[in-house]
Order: structure tokens, then sequence, then C-alpha cells
């Protein structure tokens, strides 16, 4: 069904006066959920609309994909196509980042008039912060919320930009970030550690919450086992190959590992050894080697989880936390982390083989690959389980009942 750009968006569906709406507005389109930062921002989404939230999703739109869609009941994905969408493409995150390029937009070049179409909002969820000034054009008064995937500063200044370019760019980040911390009504933080960084280089924030990364609650049934045979035939491997799996989308801490495995790591271990590299950081590994599979974007990773003997997770650097971790644990996989991986995620720790680097053949060469820990634990973990109290915080802080209780941030 086609509408006209006049529509207000509040005006097609109505509103229940005790449920609380919801608007995400993310610089990257999170269908497909291509890297973590899609799944987080896309997997609470659903959740919250489980919940019993009203949510709506305003992204870029991606050529081949509808421009407006239902995701679930109360989820529906609003697209947008401003030129300032194409920016990542023409310039390479390697030369310039994305973040930075996607802040730049003009605000009257496209964002007032979408902006305009939300009205009766109860919160307007920002992912990521480069197009957080785009909170001064939303009609009425909702509470703010930056949802901050990482501590951009710190993450954007392990990259390895060009030099030359670097530091204005590095600048811009760091004044969006600033003004997403400080001029929101929460922050939303994946861990503590980013919650403890982000007052350490901005100052006191309004007010903050803790949402780990978590995985999806079909995975704790999921039993491995019974799939293994049919998976490995699938993805042509073999009964007697030793399986190392990584799933990574393209940033460069997940390149970095790619490296790592393929030029490092996959020579010192036995011939019947095979890496099987799941996602966009797939580009970093050798071309045709005879023992890595690169499988690209899997919607569905249960085949990958089935085919698996062990699951890695060898960052060096980076910031925020891993969603691959909850993932492999969840799917009942044996997993090896870094320290820098695991960081944040103090649950999972205890359900983790942790070793440096260059003590992964080590830890690799084990006879037994079993997995650590009982995943009954995560069940409050799940996206589910942590949208739901992700929920509870918005409606015992923002509902409209209590719209007295809240100060808006100044713009």
């Amino acid at each position: 069904m086609s509408r006209s750009s006049s529509e207000r968006v509040s005006d097609l569906e109505p509103k229940d006066a005790d449920q609380i709406r919801i608007l995400i507005v993310s610089p990257y389109p999170l269908d497909p959920p291509l890297h973590g930062g899609r799944v987080r921002a896309l997997s609470l989404a659903r959740g919250l609309s489980r919940a019993g939230a009203k949510v709506d999703i305003l992204a870029p739109w991606v050529p081949g994909t509808p421009r407006q869609k239902m995701l679930e009941p109360r989820l529906r994905v609003h697209t947008h196509l401003m030129l300032g969408n194409a920016l990542p493409a023409l310039l390479p995150g390697r030369l310039v980042p994305s973040l930075a390029l996607l802040s730049l937009y003009p605000l009257w070049a496209g964002p007032r008039r979408r902006m305009a179409q939300f009205t009766s909002c109860d919160i307007v969820q920002f992912e990521f912060c480069a197009q957080f000034h785009w909170s001064e054009l939303i009609p009425g008064k909702p509470a703010i919320v930056y949802s901050a995937h990482n501590v951009e500063l710190d993450y954007h200044n392990d990259q390895p930009f060009w030099r030359f370019i670097r530091k204005p760019f590095i600048n811009r980040i760091e004044r969006c970030e600033r003004a997403a911390v400080m001029l929101s009504n929460l922050v939303v933080a994946c861990s503590d550690r980013d919650v403890d960084r982000l007052r350490t280089i901005y100052g006191e924030v309004n007010d903050s919450l803790v949402v780990p990364n978590g995985f999806d609650g079909g995975l704790l049934d999921f039993q491995r086992c019974e799939s293994r045979e049919r998976s490995r035939a699938r993805l042509g491997l073999g009964a007697e190959d030793r399986v190392i799996l990584f799933v990574g989308g393209d940033a460069p801490h997940n390149l970095d590992a790619v490296r790592f495995l393929g030029d490092d790591l996959l020579p010192a271990l036995p011939a019947s050894t095979r890496l099987l590299i799941v996602g966009r950081a797939g580009i970093a590994a050798p071309r045709k080697h005879p023992r890595i599979r690169a499988l690209g974007f899997v919607e569905d990773l249960r085949t990958c989880f089935a085919a698996a003997d062990v699951a890695v997770n060898p960052v060096g650097f980076g910031s925020g936390t891993n969603v691959k971790l909850a993932e492999y644990i969840a799917a009942g996989l044996p997993s090896i982390s870094t320290p820098v991986g695991l960081r944040g995620v103090p649950h999972l720790a205890k359900s983790v083989r942790c070793v440096p680097r260059e003590h992964f053949s080590e830890a690799l060469r084990a006879t037994s690959w079993e997995p650590i820990g009982d995943r009954g634990e995560l069940v409050h973990w799940t996206w589910d389980a942590l949208a739901s109290r992700l929920l509870e915080y918005y409606d015992a802080s923002y509902h409209p009942s209590n719209r007295t209780r809240r100060s808006a941030p100044v713009r």
C-alpha cells in the first residue's frame, strides 16, 4: 500500500492509551542484520514489540527491499532515500569512518520532512551517534535515548584510517558522541565499562542503563549433534575434519581477527583443521585456501553452529561488547576468546576459555572440546528477556502517564 509523504505515521494506526510508542532511528539499514550493531538494534526492537511496545524503525533504504515492512505485529520499518545514504559506499571505511560521513547530512535536505511524520512518540531512540542532531526535529517532547553500541571515540581511534584525514573525522565523531551523551535523557550502553568510560570522557550523564548483548532464545533448545552430519555435508566438510568457526562483520577488529586465523593460527594446526568464516569478515581470508570456507552473510547460523567443533573470538582490539560470544555459548559450542573479546560480559566468562592470542594454538590442540557451563543459566540474556527489562524501565520512567517526572534535554 502506497502512502503520500504528507501522511503522518501516528495517523495510520490508532494508539492504545497504555501502549508506549518508540521510534528507533538508525544511520544504517537494520534488515538484513549484516554486523553486530545491526543485530543488536533489530533484535532489541523485535523484543520491545513482543513485550507490548509499538515500535517504528527509521533507517536508510536498501535497493531490492520494500520501502516499508511489517516485521512483527507491532514493529514496522520505514526507510528513507537520501543522497547522504550513499556516502559510505562512495568513500570506503578504510578511508573515512562511515559514522562521521553519515553525521554530515544537513537537516533541511530530507531529515526535517521525515522526522515530522512521526508524531506522538513517547521515546525516540537513536542508534549510534551519527544522527543524534536529528533530535532537534522531533515533534512534541518525547524522551530522547542514545543507544551506545561502543565508546565511539575509543573505537575509531583504534581504526587504521588514512592519517592525513584522520583528525577532522575523529573530532567530528567526538562532537557527535558528546552531544548524544550529554543531551539525551538516557544512555543505553552495552556494559558498565562503557558507561564508566563515557563518563570519564564527557562527564556525568542524565541517566544510564546497561543492556548487554544477547542472543535468539531458540538457540538454547538447539541440539547441534542431531544435524551435525547433514550440516557438514551441506558445507562440504568431512566427518573427520576439526572445524573452527568465526562469525563477524567487516569491522576492522574482525578483519584483523580473520587475518590472524588464516595467516598465523591455521598453519600451526593439524592438516585436518578447517576454518569456517561466516559474515563479511571473510573478505580478509586468503583466497581459494583449501582449508578455509568463507560463507559471507548467513541469515540462519544454526547450520554453521552444527558443523563446527569449536568457536573462536580472537579479536585484539575494539570497544563495546561482541554479539558472537553469546550466540556461540547459547548454541552449545565450546568457545575460546581473547581477554579483549570477553570485555564487558562477565556473565559469559565462566562459559568461555579465555587465552591470549599467542596461546590459541595450544588451546585448540586440546583433545577434548566440550562446552563449559550450563546453557540454561543464560535464559535471562536472550534478546526478548533483555528487551522486556528495557521496556519495564521505559514504562517506569517515560510512559505518558509519567511525563511530569521527565525533564526534556536541552537541544
